[in-house]
């Protein structure tokens, strides 16, 4: 736990007991906000690439070794990847080592997941011509396609600027910066795959189905949309409406990033069911045929559809080999 953390959780109980007005309350939020520029000042310090200890390293080359990975596995962790910085709020500081490893391991299982797919609907990775991983982040998933595909065949593309020339300078694939607002991006070629992990799962209903049909009009015509979505599984109990969005995510507690998405608006909490789902597919013109849903493939929280422009070829004859 950080000394943020710490601290806001101590705060916590005493905010919750003062009213709004009283001068304690202010000067509880003014020493929050130096608590918060405090938080920026240090992670400044930091180098660019997260340092890795031999506890860390040896567990990651237990991981590796453990399933027949490349010891040409690209390591660098940039220290803005909010992918990483949430795996390790999560943590205890007696398992860090284990935490830090979870980062890659779950980078792999993606990929893994990526690859049976592009296997099934294609015959082989070779018959592959590109793939765009949307959303990409800092690589968590990029430095583990660049082990088995050549590196000019891969794009990345996010809406964090310094996370996409990260990955492009990092693993030596292509990529673009993304937009708000799908209107607003152009992307420059048709593909294959497109992989969206935990962007859908994000986005509030008015940008939800601009997305999809930006994305999906992006597939080459044998091409395959796979994206992840949190369904109402999720819950304890059924949604009462289709869909429901908070105003909440994973980047709230990382303010102090220079690359923060601040929007609470624009990327959230979204958990839909699969009658949201179909009614989006109906809207673009996919018929039911055209997709299949993989439920809570991707850890317990979210489901996987896998959209394309021919009928399926997952719907029967086709199970995952290995998920989460």
């Amino acid at each position: 736990m950080s000394v943020k953390q710490y601290l806001k959780r101590k705060l916590r109980p005493l905010l919750s007991k003062i009213a709004v007005n009283t001068d304690s309350y202010t000067e509880i939020k003014m020493l929050e906000a130096r608590i918060e520029k405090l938080s920026k000042d240090v992670h400044n310090i930091y180098p660019e690439h997260i340092i890795f200890d031999d506890e860390v390293l040896n567990n990651i080359k237990r991981f590796r070794e453990e399933n027949n990975i490349s010891d040409s596995l690209n390591l660098n962790v940039h220290k803005n990847d909010v992918m990483f910085l949430h795996s390790k709020q999560l943590g205890s500081q007696q398992d860090y080592a284990r935490i830090y490893t979870t980062y890659f391991k779950v980078g792999y299982l993606l990929w893994d997941i990526l690859k049976q797919l592009a296997v099934h609907q294609f015959g082989s990775l070779n018959e592959v011509n590109n793939i765009l991983d949307f959303a990409s982040g800092y690589g968590r998933l990029t430095r583990f396609m660049t082990l088995e595909m050549p590196s000019n065949k891969i794009w990345v593309s996010d809406i964090k600027a310094n996370a996409v020339e990260f990955s492009k300078k990092e693993f030596s694939v292509n990529g673009f910066p993304s937009t708000f607002k799908p209107e607003d991006l152009s992307i420059p070629n048709k593909y294959d795959l497109i992989y969206v992990v935990s962007l859908f799962s994000h986005l509030p209903d008015i940008s939800f189905e601009p997305w999809l049909k930006k994305l999906y009009d992006c597939l080459s015509e044998d091409g395959i949309l796979a994206i992840s979505v949190h369904d109402e599984g999720m819950l304890n109990s059924k949604l009462k409406e289709e869909y429901q969005y908070q105003e909440q995510s994973e980047e709230k507690p990382f303010q102090y990033l220079d690359d923060n998405i601040q929007s609470s608006n624009t990327y959230g909490t979204m958990i839909i069911n699969e009658a949201y789902m179909q009614k989006k597919f109906s809207n673009l013109g996919i018929a039911n045929d055209n997709y299949t849903r993989f439920k809570k493939l991707i850890g317990p929280n979210q489901d996987l559809y896998v959209i394309s422009r021919q009928k399926s070829k997952f719907k029967e004859n086709f199970t995952f080999k290995k998920t989460f």
